[in-house]
This record gives C-alpha cells, sequence and structure tokens, in this order.
C-alpha cells in the first residue's frame, strides 16, 4: 500500500497544513512550485478559477492535499467546487466549510497541473464590496513560489479603493476593470484583498 503523506498546498493557494491533515512537513517531497489565478467579480458573486503547478521530487506517489477559501461577513461559503488534475476530475471531501481535502498521484519527478474552481456569493455593506482570496498559507510551506500571477476581472460599476499587492497593469475592457498582478519569489505576509466601492453614476451605465 502507498504510504500517504498529508500535504497542504494552498491558491490563491495551496499549502502544507499540518493542523488539518495531521500529516509531518517535508517540503523537500512535493514542491509547489507556481500559480495563476482568475477572479471574476459578477454583481453579488465571485468566481475564481486556479491553476496550480506541482513536481514530486519523492518516492512517494500519492499526496492528500488540502485547499482553504476565505469566508467572513462579506464573502459566503463556496460552493460549485471542481477540481481536475492534468484534466482529470478529482472527488474532494470537505471537512470544514473553508477546507476541502483531496487525493492527487503524481509520480516522482513528474509535474502535475491542479486546476481548482469555484464561487462565492459576496454580500455589500453599504455600498462597499471586499474580495478576499487566501494566500498566507504559503508561510506554512516554508518557501516561495516561483511565481504567482492574478488575473482580477471587475464590473466597471465599482471604483477599486484598495488592492493588497501591487498591480502591475490596468485596463479597461468592455466595461470591466482588468487587473494584472504578477509576483515573483511569492512568499506574502498578509492576503490578497480587493476593496471596491459602487459608483452610482458609473453604476447605472454599467448595469
Amino acid at each position: 500500500m502507498e504510504r500517504k503523506i498529508s500535504v497542504g498546498l494552498i491558491l490563491l493557494a495551496m499549502v502544507l497544513n499540518c493542523s488539518t491533515l495531521g500529516g509531518r512537513i517535508i517540503s523537500e517531497e512535493l514542491i509547489f512550485e507556481r500559480a495563476t489565478v482568475y477572479l471574476e467579480v459578477d454583481n453579488d458573486y465571485v468566481h475564481v478559477q486556479g491553476r496550480f503547478f506541482i513536481k514530486n521530487y519523492s518516492d512517494q506517489s500519492s499526496f492528500l492535499i488540502s485547499f482553504p477559501f476565505h469566508i467572513d461577513e462579506y464573502m459566503s461559503p463556496p460552493f460549485s467546487i471542481e477540481i481536475a488534475a492534468d484534466d482529470t476530475k478529482i472527488i474532494y471531501k470537505e471537512v470544514r466549510p473553508d477546507i476541502i481535502v483531496f487525493k492527487v498521484d503524481v509520480k516522482k519527478f513528474e509535474r502535475k497541473s491542479i486546476l481548482i474552481s469555484y464561487s462565492q456569493q459576496l454580500y455589500k455593506k453599504g455600498e462597499e464590496l471586499k474580495v478576499t482570496y487566501v494566500t498566507t498559507s504559503i508561510k506554512v510551506w516554508g518557501r516561495p513560489l516561483i511565481n504567482e500571477t492574478f488575473m482580477i476581472k471587475i464590473p466597471g460599476k465599482y471604483t477599486i479603493k484598495e488592492v493588497s499587492f501591487p498591480v502591475k497593469e490596468e485596463k479597461s475592457q468592455d466595461k470591466f476593470t482588468i487587473l494584472h498582478i504578477d509576483m515573483d519569489n511569492f512568499y506574502p505576509d498578509y492576503d490578497l484583498v480587493i476593496n471596491l466601492e459602487k459608483n452610482s453614476k458609473r453604476g447605472e451605465n454599467n448595469e
């Protein structure tokens, strides 16, 4: 029987999560190399799709991976969750509303692409919205990602008040604002947070 090592990998943020899975941290075995994450704000929802690239340097071939979500007064528990490894669908187990766990089989020296997509409902506080994507758990992994890229699509009816990471490029496209964040050696002390405010005049023109 293959020995399973509990590895938490996060996507925004896939990382080792020993408190959830109870495994040992041996970061030399399964390496989380890079990630590309797309977030789209659509009225009262945010839709997320992340692609995460891993490589196995160990003799193990089966890994349990945990993936956390941010839930607060602005954001609901996730729904419509789908996971695939190199386009093969993966069945996941929900440990808590903010964490899912799934198994990935990856041979020694093999790279795999993990695709995770889900949605969350957004709750306004007055005219304000706050979208948070977990990145801080990368610290538990114990090493930076080579690169993490975020593409964020926001309706033009919202004013972008603050983004927690530096924006490399901002452009307007079809009544949307597109933000591009590109971080090398990514090892953050805080999560990706996007603070928005509804602009009434722009909103009337962009509904």
